[in-house]
């Protein structure tokens, strides 16, 4: 088959979640069909990956998408977030007079539309393919009339994870705007998903969710992880370090942060021996001087360095993900299953995994039960061993991407003949 893949971002380098799963998938599918590929981007430093991105796609465009100065201010203090308002008045100024949400118009591209539009007429693809509703937000009044068959799948159901976040903010006028986006957001996800036949998404939690939305069958294409991969040894591993992974420009992960050197963090340290060398490692690129100030002010860095990552994972005593909000599986979580690290998260970061607290992994909710669990496991070598090896053939079981993209594969030639 001819496919062109419609991404919200450049599948390179991999240093966000959605780029580790675009990436993978397409690497399996180019084996098998030929692929190209249209994505946003929002630097021009991101022109730099396109030989390397030839190797998988045989068309790679670019388009540059409309920029949201400092969206991390939201998190921050009153300061910072009277700042990200002025910076960014005018797109948000179009927002509070569409019905569309903030992140429909930020990806709201004449230029993309221009060229689905033409790729449709064409008749080149046998299937556009597209990661994310907004990535196509351009398209909205133009679906009905695509020849070419389209399949969206969902990488998160955004309008739960914005309300999440929308719930956690302090200053009343922003968590109102909020609010009210999140309504948008709602209706934009159940208009795509109503008006396109092939769609999906990366959890049994968010498929059964777009399923109660359609009243249609969903296609489950979950994120997974390169077994063989992680498990390969690059270093040995410590017995008095705490990671936290995870990228800085994205919402839920600044929130995570916040929330563990804030709350978490000083309650493991109650719990521990006055002399503990225990070491807190936040690991993640991204953050804007804000965000790095303000962990600074709390006794730690960020580490922007790290350019293996299995070097982190398999470095550090216990991964610990205290994730507020966000949906869809948590790459974090399943990498570290596959590097042998056991993990201490929440309910949000443990969301779509068929697993349980105490057998593949640790999940609580409040910050003072987290930290328990942390000591636990700190004290209690075996405990830390047997929920490792517990948590690696659950991944090498059920998350490996050959598997996933295997059956993904076999769902898109059955449709595609239809």
């Amino acid at each position: 088959m001819n496919i062109l893949l419609i991404s919200p971002l450049c599948p390179l380098p991999l240093e966000k979640g959605g780029a580790v799963r675009i990436w993978n998938i397409a690497k399996l599918l180019s084996q098998k069909h030929d692929l190209d590929l249209v994505c946003f981007i929002r630097d021009e430093r991101e022109l730099k990956y396109e030989s390397e991105l030839k190797k998988v796609f045989k068309k790679v465009t670019f388009i540059k998408r409309k920029k949201l100065l400092n969206a991390q201010y939201l998190l921050s203090s009153l300061s910072h977030t009277i700042e990200f308002l002025s910076q960014n008045f005018k797109l948000l100024g179009q927002v509070l007079f569409s019905d569309r949400p903030l992140l429909s118009l930020l990806y709201d591209s004449s230029e993309m539309r221009e060229f689905i539009v033409n790729a449709d007429k064409s008749k080149k693809y046998d299937l556009l393919y597209a990661e994310t509703f907004y990535s196509i937000a351009c398209i909205k009044e133009d679906l009905r009339n695509l020849e070419t068959p389209l399949l969206l799948i969902e990488q998160n159901i955004e309008s739960a994870m914005y309300k999440r976040l929308a719930t956690s903010q302090k200053v009343l006028p922003i968590k109102m705007f909020m609010e009210k986006d999140v309504e948008k957001i709602k209706a934009e996800e159940e208009y795509f998903w109503n008006s396109i036949k092939l769609v999906g998404g990366l959890s049994d939690f968010d498929c059964q969710h777009i399923k109660q939305k359609t009243k249609r069958d969903v296609l489950c294409v979950t994120n997974g992880v390169d077994v063989e991969f992680f498990n390969q040894k690059v270093c040995d591993r410590l017995d008095d370090e705490l990671l936290f992974v995870g990228s800085l420009q994205y919402a839920p992960n600044i929130s995570a942060v916040r929330f563990l050197v804030d709350q978490v963090w000083p309650n493991i340290v109650s719990k521990l021996p006055l002399n503990h060398n225990l070491k807190l490692r936040i690991v993640g690129r991204g953050a804007d001087e804000a965000l790095k100030e303000y962990v600074k002010s709390k006794g730690f860095l960020i580490d922007e360095s790290v350019e293996d990552i299995r070097n982190a994972f398999q470095h550090a005593t216990i991964l610990i993900a205290p994730l507020l909000s966000g949906s869809g599986t948590k790459y974090k979580v399943i990498e570290s299953m596959a590097s042998h690290l056991p993990v201490v998260t929440t309910s949000v970061g443990a969301e779509g995994l068929d697993v349980k607290s105490g057998q593949e992994l640790y999940i609580s909710d409040k910050a003072e039960e987290l930290a328990l669990d942390v000591v636990k496991l700190l004290k209690d070598s075996d405990d830390r061993k047997r929920i490792s090896d517990s948590a690696y053939e659950f991944v090498k079981n059920s998350y490996d991407w050959n598997s996933i993209v295997g059956k993904f594969n076999d769902y898109l030639e059955s449709e595609t003949r239809k």
